[in-house]
């Protein structure tokens, strides 16, 4: 375990990790402190037991603050898998974590995101090059990707964790399946418009730039193009 989280490369982990080794360091020191033979043996366990619970809290505080940094919520589910392996040998209180996620997820992406929808879809921000139809194309699908991306790393967890049994994990589905919904049917209308449109624009290309008439035959423009 002590070797799986020293292999950790985790941004603000460093601390963590110099306790790990002072206490690593003091155990080989001390290799027969732990020998259950020893007279004193309760009070080197009950040391090495304080020692291990100072490191779970430290790990714990860790990983709360990365769900309340103002970062992607991908970045800290993926942060989050790499701790969930050493849960098997340390309380690391994954169950806690993953809940505090979805509510995080709830609020700060699916209800952002369902909020935006609603202010901004008759007229969504874009850049100013873009197409119309275009840019609402792509405002929706940055829209999606915001609410999609975390729920495929959060879906599989629930084979483990069971989280969207919970209250906030059926108010997450609940949520993004209205927002996804939404954004989709949104995305599919006005590529429809944009097929049409098209169509429109192949006809007008069939027809004459230039036509002969009045009785001298003079070319004029064909405005009806």
């Amino acid at each position: 375990m002590l070797s799986k989280l020293k292999a950790l490369r985790v941004d603000g982990i460093d601390s963590i990790l110099k306790n790990l080794e002072a206490f690593e360091s003091n155990i080989k020191m001390r290799p027969g402190e732990l020998d259950y033979k020893r007279a004193d043996w309760d009070n080197g366990f009950k040391d090495f037991l304080a020692s291990i619970g100072r490191l779970e809290a430290d790990l714990q505080s860790f990983i709360k603050d990365w769900i309340e940094k103002p970062v992607p919520t991908t970045t800290v589910l993926e942060i989050l898998a790499m701790f969930q392996p050493l849960s098997k040998d340390i309380n690391l209180n994954m169950q806690e974590a993953y809940q505090d996620m979805l509510r995080r997820y709830l609020k700060q992406d699916l209800v952002v995101a369902r909020g935006a929808y609603n202010k901004q879809k008759t007229e969504p921000p874009g850049p100013k090059n873009f197409p119309p139809v275009t840019a609402r194309i792509a405002w929706a699908r940055q829209l999606f990707k915001r609410i999609d991306e975390p729920m495929m790393i959060i879906r599989p967890l629930q084979i483990e964790f069971k989280i969207l049994n919970t209250k906030d994990g059926k108010s997450c589905i609940k949520t993004y399946n209205q927002v996804g919904t939404a954004l989709i049917e949104y995305e599919t209308m006005y590529h429809q418009l944009w097929i049409g449109s098209v169509a429109t624009a192949r006809e007008s290309l069939k027809g004459a730039i230039l036509n002969r008439s009045g009785p001298e035959k003079e070319y004029e423009v064909n405005f009806n193009t």
